[in-house]
């Protein structure tokens, strides 16, 4: 029985990994049921339906969870966390900061740091979402990012520190505060060895704020090399490759760049992105005819002026 219970939750454990939702539901109901819903099946269970984006379900078996005397602090803390997440992804701002902010006063460090680390990047969404651009909550992302690496060593987990690292860079950015997001993104990539193409693909957007759209080239370039197996990056470069060369009125490339994205977009089913390239295409064309039909008018309204004269107009044969 054991043995089985073993295969089940190993098997389980895969398909999360593999994205087959439903040999998980196959293995982890079976698991479920061997081990008569055991605490440690229900975990699982938990990670799995958050993965596959069951936000309904997973709600149901974490609030059950927790009312389990059995359950560690270090395993309470996690699953409050999870739920935080699910009420962060239904853009449940307050229950979510309620939860990160008990994390925050956990005795465990560790706790602490996804507590105030997840409280940053939070603020940031609720910052892009609300579309009320309050820079308060700007500010909130900056002091609960500060106050996560003052509780985390490079040398501890250096990717968590760069993400950390990454997501104040991101409130500096928004904020306007293009110096320090300056500072913090080169940190990222020293880090990194110049190896994390998100903070190539940021040092890019910090270098067009300030007009060097020469280096922020190169580095959408290294980005693209890097982030190869990543598809969602790849069109998120295109659309800032976009953005460089429509600030060089190159807008046939620009164009180009959209169009791209926007196909990728639609084949993923992306369609917030999708539309986002679609509006910006539309703005560009606007641009282009405009200046289309502003030098038909002048050469038409020209002294001079000869119908004729227009490329790929020709007069007709009587």
């Amino acid at each position: 029985m054991c043995t089985k219970l073993t295969q089940h939750m190993d098997s389980a454990k895969k398909a999360i990994e593999t994205g087959d939702y439903f040999d998980f539901a196959e293995n982890i109901i079976s698991a479920l049921h061997l081990s008569k819903n055991a605490k440690t099946v229900q975990i699982l269970y938990v990670q799995g339906l958050m993965e596959f984006g069951d936000c309904k379900k997973v709600f149901k078996v974490i609030e059950n969870l927790l009312q389990k005397p059995t359950l560690s602090n270090e395993e309470r803390w996690e699953l409050s966390e999870r739920k935080a997440i699910l009420f962060w992804k239904i853009k449940d701002f307050k229950a979510a900061k309620l939860i990160y902010e008990e994390l925050c006063k956990s005795n465990i460090i560790g706790v602490q740091i996804k507590g105030y680390g997840n409280l940053a990047p939070m603020y940031i969404d609720q910052y892009i979402y609300e579309g009320k651009f309050d820079k308060k909550l700007l500010n909130e992302a900056v002091v609960n990012s500060s106050k996560a690496l003052a509780l985390i060593s490079v040398h501890d987990s250096q990717e968590m520190y760069e993400k950390i690292l990454f997501n104040l860079w991101t409130a500096h950015w928004y904020n306007k505060n293009f110096s320090e997001a300056l500072s913090v993104i080169k940190q990222v990539l020293q880090l990194s060895e110049g190896k994390n193409y998100r903070a190539l693909i940021g040092m890019a957007e910090t270098c067009i704020t300030l007009n060097d759209y020469n280096s922020a080239m190169e580095y959408l370039e290294r980005a693209e090399k890097l982030s190869l197996f990543d598809s969602y990056y790849q069109d998120y470069i295109k659309l800032v490759q976009a953005i460089i060369f429509n600030e060089c009125q190159d807008f046939s490339q620009a164009r180009e760049c959209l169009m791209i994205a926007y196909d990728n977009y639609i084949q993923a089913g992306a369609f917030y992105e999708a539309g986002y390239c679609l509006q910006y295409i539309i703005a560009l064309d606007y641009i282009v005819n405009s200046e289309a039909i502003g030098f038909m008018i002048s050469k038409l309204t020209s002294p001079m002026a000869n119908i004729y004269d227009l490329k790929g107009i020709q007069p007709l044969k009587v």
